[in-house]
């Protein structure tokens, strides 16, 4: 191994009449060295050698420095580790700690901006700051004798109050919004335009809808060029990021007023239950996994576009049939968006989670914390590829499309693919046309629940395997239970 070379050479380099150097005790050395070897199976061997070789030929300065250099190299390479023992959370905090303290700025009015993962300073300071901490720790190792296991240990401990207090601090300070990281904003910059174009180009939309589209275009690509520019810019990297997000949030506010647009498109797609012909369907889906609850409870709905030719309900036996509403449609995915909801608190006790997005609110969605309930959620998504500009023929489509492809069938009992439309409670609750169920044997069950809750609107019996539904009037289904 080069290492070793190196350190044999350093050997011959030493004078034979005078004693080397001893910057530490050999005995110790050789200890940490045995003590490794549970902690780095794969260097077993190359540990080995280096302990025949200081035994025969003793320690100099320059193989304290190789040794010491090399071991850090190792610890650096955290994979021979197992990652649940001291080592590796000595690591795993201070590089939580080192991102944190270096992607929170905090601002003039005393709160924090918190920037991505992938901006140079970021980076630069990781790096730096992981050299200090493996200088410490190899200091450590070979200049205290205590246990190697309470050095691990009381590093990891420093390492970890050093990240809470840290993430305690910028806490109560509060932080501003957070967009997400530079490449999801860019991707769903970029999948904006492309719905954009595909309104302009659609058949069902109206001459003046179209114009609008037309005349929002050019501004909108001019934001995203500007956003794209800058990344190659001589900026700095938080420069960089303000910039581009700067240019995201101009083009969600022009894609907010577009979306009035395709209000009209979506309601004249879907389905009215009290006029079905029996024949095809548009219907918006949410299915209620935790146990029946109310409309006017409902904080939040992922819901789900459902058609004749594909049913991709994947989780539940029953839930609401909603109505299109713009303004309470945060966003709309031809997939599954990867929908998710956390607090901001939430957000800086997970270490300001570099891919989530604290920017976007969720309308105060009813979440049990510890007994309490908890408001002011925000919703962040998984998938960039997320607009309110989605025309549905593209969704219906683009999910048929998926199911055949992933699974042979469009049509199934359950479905992976999927797309998702995201419904947030505004001042009033999401408004709903109905309720479904996707087994029979669950009509009394929800026709109950229906009457108790004053729920006076069509329960649809949906099939999966055929694609086909069977609209009852509540009344009905009431009758038809008490015969029973």
């Amino acid at each position: 191994m080069f290492l070793f070379k190196r350190a044999k050479k350093a050997q011959k380099a030493v004078v034979p009449k005078e004693e080397p150097k001893q910057a530490i005790d050999l005995e110790l050395v050789i200890r940490r060295l045995q003590e490794l070897e549970d902690y780095m199976p794969e260097q077993r061997e190359d540990l080995e050698k280096a302990i025949s070789q200081l035994r025969e030929v003793g320690y100099s300065e320059e193989f304290e420095r190789i040794l010491k250099s090399y071991i850090k190299r190792i610890m650096l390479g955290t994979e021979y580790f197992n990652i649940e023992n001291d080592f590796h959370q000595v690591y795993s905090h201070a590089q939580k700690f080192a991102k944190v303290q270096s992607r929170a700025i905090i601002c003039e009015d005393g709160m924090y901006k918190v920037y991505p993962e992938d901006l140079p300073e970021v980076k630069e300071y990781v790096s730096q700051y992981f050299q200090e901490c493996s200088n410490l720790l190899v200091d450590n190792l070979f200049h205290s004798d205590r246990p190697i296991f309470m050095i691990f240990a009381d590093m990891k401990m420093a390492e970890e109050e050093k990240l809470k207090s840290c993430l305690q601090t910028i806490k109560k300070a509060g932080i501003k919004d957070y967009c997400g990281d530079t490449t999801f904003l860019l991707k769903r910059m970029s999948y904006i335009i492309e719905c954009v174009k595909e309104v302009i180009a659609a058949k069902e939309v109206s001459e003046s809808a179209k114009t609008d589209f037309q005349t929002c275009l050019p501004i909108m690509e001019q934001f995203f060029l500007e956003a794209q520019e800058c990344v190659s810019s001589n900026l700095s990297g938080y420069q960089k990021y303000v910039v581009i997000e700067t240019q995201y949030k101009e083009m969600l506010r022009m894609e907010n007023v577009l979306s009035e647009n395709i209000s009209e498109i979506w309601k004249g797609y879907l389905t009215d239950l009290n006029n079905f012909d029996g024949t095809n369907f548009h219907l918006i889906l949410h299915s209620l996994t935790g146990g029946l609850l109310p409309p006017d409870q409902m904080g939040k709905m992922c819901t789900t576009l459902v058609c004749k030719d594909c049913v991709p309900v994947p989780y539940g036996k029953f839930g609401y049939i909603v109505d299109f509403d713009i303004h309470q449609i945060t966003s709309m995915c031809s997939e599954d968006a990867g929908s998710w909801v956390a607090t901001k608190d939430e957000f800086i006790d997970r270490g300001l989670p570099d891919t989530w997005q604290c920017f976007e609110k969720s309308g105060g969605a009813l979440r049990i914390t510890g007994g309490e309930y908890v408001d002011e959620p925000y919703v962040w998504f998984e998938c960039p590829s997320i607009s309110k500009l989605i025309l549905p023929s593209k969704i219906e489509k683009t999910t048929i499309e998926r199911n055949i492809q992933y699974r042979g069938s469009a049509l199934g009992e359950s479905s992976t693919c999927y797309n998702e439309i995201y419904f947030t409670k505004t001042d009033v609750p999401i408004k709903v046309v109905g309720m479904f169920v996707l087994q029979e044997e669950e009509l009394e069950t929800v026709s109950q629940f229906m009457q108790e809750n004053h729920i006076d609107l069509p329960l649809v019996e949906v099939d999966r395997l055929t694609g086909t539904i069977k609209v009852h009037q509540l009344e009905d289904v009431m009758t038809t239970s008490k015969k029973r």
